[in-house]
This record gives C-alpha cells, structure tokens and sequence, in this order.
C-alpha cells in the first residue's frame, strides 16, 4: 500500500463505508471463497478500490489496493 500512497487507516475506512461492486464478485480458489472489490467513492478525492477475498464468510483478506477511476 506504500507505493501508492495508501495507509491502512484508509483500507479500514473503505471496507467499512465503501460498497461491493456487484460485476466484481466471484469464487475464490478454495471452497467457501467469495473475492470481491470493495470500493469507497469520495467527495473531492480519487476513489479508493480494495480487492477483498472473503474466507467461509467469517475472515477477509485484502488481496490488494488500488485507486480507481470510476466514471
């Protein structure tokens, strides 16, 4: 996240207020995997893209995080 200027303060922030893009979810490789992109939309600011693997509905992982350009 360094690289790109993103602090995990942020990552937190957008898993919590951000929104699941439906044409994102799909399975993971394991059974009982679900990966999705999480993605926070701020006023004034770029939007922030988390990449998330959801583990048997009781665990995420962050895959990555990425600035997006949604238009």
């Amino acid at each position: 996240m360094e690289e790109r200027g993103i602090a995990d303060i942020d990552v937190y922030r957008a898993l919590r207020r951000g929104f699941v893009m439906e044409d994102s979810v799909r399975a993971g490789k394991n059974a009982g995997e679900q990966v999705c992109k999480v993605v926070e939309q701020n006023k004034g600011a770029r939007d922030l893209g988390v990449v998330t693997i959801v583990v048997a509905e009781a665990k995420l992982l962050v895959k990555t995080v990425e600035w997006e350009d949604l238009k």
